[in-house]
């Protein structure tokens, strides 16, 4: 009577072709991972970016008169609105009447002013981990509006 089975070599090609398929699969889930890693940090600092970005427009915007250094303090004050921006070398904390933001990718944040056409123009820049970043706020201030010297010696 003869036994119906699989030989000891067809169970080796089997085993060697089933390894490589899953070895396959592992090495493809690892790298879908990592670049799903990847792009979460990325649209995390993004998005801290963006409200980073707005915030600062917004108290710019707001603000009549702005106090600080240039490089590791702003405020932004108006007659009940008072809003700090405190840059270190790692992250940049803004605080507004209690509530504290920590903004990560933001690092250096720095602030220079100038006069374009009658409008103050606020420069803001800071780096991150890729890339130096600035954007500009226009905003017109009026004679009697104070801005601090501290800031003032660029223009």
């Amino acid at each position: 009577m003869k036994l119906k089975g699989f030989t000891l070599v067809e169970m080796l090609v089997a085993m060697t072709i089933s390894l490589i398929v899953l070895s396959a699969s592992f090495i493809g889930y690892r790298t879908v991972t990592a670049l799903y890693n990847r792009y979460s940090t990325q649209l995390h600092e993004i998005n801290e970016l963006q409200k980073l970005n707005t915030l600062l427009t917004l108290d710019a915007q707001i603000s009549e008169i702005i106090t600080g250094s240039t490089t590791s303090m702003l405020c932004f004050t108006n007659y009940k609105y008072h809003a700090t921006y405190i840059s270190t070398g790692a992250y940049t904390i803004r605080t507004q009447t209690g509530v504290s933001d920590t903004f990560h990718c933001a690092k250096n944040l720095s602030c220079t002013i100038s006069e374009v056409n009658n409008a103050t123009q606020l420069q803001f820049s800071f780096t991150n981990n890729r890339v130096a970043t600035q954007w500009v706020v226009y905003k017109e201030y009026s004679p009697d509006i104070a801005i601090n010297k501290t800031l003032s010696e660029s223009r």
